[in-house]
């Protein structure tokens, strides 16, 4: 018996050699409740929160931007949003996703995953995600780019939709993947 047991043991010891990842901070969470109760969900209480009122109103779009740790030189981020089907940059719900699920450029080193229609929350809604190759600084002559990985939700409702969006260089994507997914699976919208 003690033969098995050492045997066991040696076998696995490679497991444990190698690095170990270091996982995404537990974070708190708090509740988070858009203008007139539109929508609510739990939000990390550690993320910096913004909205940019006179473009909401400007684009018909209450949107809430929460910024999240760095790495590679990006933010990642996390936005919820409610898009009239009468604002500036959407038709409905279907549009945002043609526009968003797709190489409209070309850009063959992009990836684009499939739209799955899924349940969140008890409500019809849809997934994607894409990873893409971005420019750290547009407006500099270095070159510099990091890769991302976005993950996308939208939920159709009567007047419009809601879009979930996360956004994070791939090298943490992982990490904070969960961290999306909880306000998600928390998200609560008018219908």
């Amino acid at each position: 018996m003690c033969k098995i047991l050492t045997i066991l043991f040696m076998l696995s010891l490679p497991a444990f050699s190698g690095e170990v990842k270091k996982a995404a901070p537990v974070a708190a969470f708090k509740v988070f409740t858009m203008d007139g109760e539109l929508f609510s969900c739990n939000v990390p209480s550690g993320w910096q929160q913004e909205r940019d009122l006179k473009k909401e109103k400007r684009d018909k779009t209450l949107q809430l931007e929460l910024l999240g740790p760095r790495a590679d030189k990006s933010p990642v981020i996390i936005y919820a949003a409610f898009y009239l089907n009468s604002g500036n940059y959407f038709k409905n719900y279907k549009d945002y996703i043609d526009k968003n699920s797709k190489d409209s450029w070309g850009e063959t080193e992009d990836r684009y995953s499939a739209v799955n229609e899924i349940k969140l929350g008890g409500r019809k809604a849809f997934v994607f995600d894409r990873e893409v190759k971005t420019s750290l600084n547009p407006e500099a002559s270095s070159g510099e780019t990091v890769q991302i990985i976005e993950k996308f939700y939208l939920i159709p409702a009567k007047e419009g939709f809601y879009a979930l969006h996360f956004y994070a260089p791939k090298s943490v994507y992982k990490q904070y993947l969960p961290v999306f997914e909880r306000l998600a699976k928390s998200f609560k919208g008018k219908p």
